[in-house]
């Protein structure tokens, strides 16, 4: 998996970005406190003990700290350099999710809107092997994908204003071919303060569309029963964006 310069050098306007959305019904307080229903409900171990993989701008950890005991792993280093920021009483790691290796085992390990950065099912149930092995008995393992195969748009875009400063953010993908499950992605930043030239900024990456029923699978073969919900709800999933949560059997 390759960095992208939105998590490393231009990640003060990702950090923008989730900011202006951070306390909205559709922000980072309202799914924390939906991942917390989800946790209650299906955790069948003591502890509280939280493992986030990559945890980004550890804007979830900003609201889940007060209930667990959490240590986030990210890769990249603007990400890390800003969570460690925000929550400086949280250890994160430098680590990659493939082959992060930690000597504890946690009540609940989560990985949200991450694993899209994978691009084939091998990697996928490599990387979903190595959370498996990091949970305790009874913990629960909860890790979500946007976009999965059915919900994919050639393009996205969305505008965020906070005082004089306005970003858009599109988003433009491309299948090269729809018989595997890979796709070009192209990020495009426009800013816009007032009194200032405009600035354009570009991010590529390729990205992985899996399916809910393969997904399924690999978590059966790795001794897991899991809940496919629709998004940061309590709705059973329909097409768009996948939360797991899984238990072990």
């Amino acid at each position: 998996m390759e960095k992208l310069k939105i998590y490393n050098e231009l990640v003060k306007y990702y950090l923008f970005i989730s900011q202006v959305d951070l306390y909205k019904k559709t922000g980072h307080a309202r799914e924390a406190a939906i991942i917390k229903k989800f946790i209650k409900k299906y955790k069948k171990s003591k502890g509280k003990d939280l493992l986030i993989v990559a945890s980004g701008l550890g804007l979830h950890d900003k609201f889940l700290k007060k209930d667990f005991d959490i240590i986030g792993v990210d890769k990249n280093d603007g990400m890390l350099r800003i969570s460690r920021k925000i929550n400086p009483d949280i250890k994160y790691k430098k680590a990659d999710m493939k082959t992060f290796k930690i000597k504890k085992k946690f009540d609940v390990v989560m990985c949200m809107d991450a694993l899209t950065h994978l691009l084939t099912y091998k990697n996928l149930e490599i990387v979903l092997k190595n959370f498996s092995r990091h949970l305790k008995r009874g913990g629960v393992l909860l890790f979500s994908f946007d976009p999965v195969k059915k919900s994919f748009e050639e393009m996205r875009t969305k505008k965020y204003l906070k005082g004089n400063t306005e970003v858009t953010f599109i988003e433009v993908n491309h299948r090269r071919n729809k018989k595997d499950n890979k796709f070009d992605s192209c990020f495009i930043l426009v800013v816009k303060q007032k009194g200032k030239k405009m600035k354009i900024y570009f991010d590529y990456h390729m990205g992985g569309l899996f399916e809910v029923s393969k997904i399924k699978k690999i978590m059966s073969k790795l001794g897991f029963k899991s809940y496919v919900y629709e998004g940061y709800s309590s709705k059973k999933h329909q097409e768009e964006s996948p939360v797991f949560v899984c238990i072990r059997k």
